[in-house]
């Protein structure tokens, strides 16, 4: 890699995150800020809508009263995802009959 390239990826790169930030400030600018706004909202006012293993929908109205754990990953990730959900496994098994209380979510990000 030659100076030119370092030099055009790294102008690249600070025009991106230069956009991002003034993108950001355009789209806030005419918020008035609680204090309030920095929380995230409660479950029960989310709109989401998801689908399990078995094409059944899930809305945030199921989560509502169980510990959850999310978990976003790839279906087919040859790499990192197994050993995350072999890792996930074995926090359950230590948990042991505390497990079948916690609600456990793979949303996939697959394209």
């Amino acid at each position: 890699m030659n100076r030119r390239q370092v030099l055009t990826g790294a102008a690249l790169g600070t025009s991106a995150v230069g956009f991002m930030l003034i993108l950001g400030w355009w789209r806030s600018r005419n918020r008035t800020q609680t204090g309030l706004d920095i929380l995230p909202l409660p479950i029960s006012e989310m709109a989401f809508f998801l689908s399990d293993h078995r094409g059944t929908a899930v809305i945030p109205a199921d989560w509502l009263g169980r510990p959850t754990m999310v978990f976003f990953g790839f279906t087919f990730c040859p790499d990192i995802c197994p050993t995350r959900l072999s890792d996930i496994s074995d926090w359950l098994k230590a948990l042991g009959p505390d497990a079948d209380r916690l609600y456990i979510a793979l949303i996939s990000v697959d394209p």
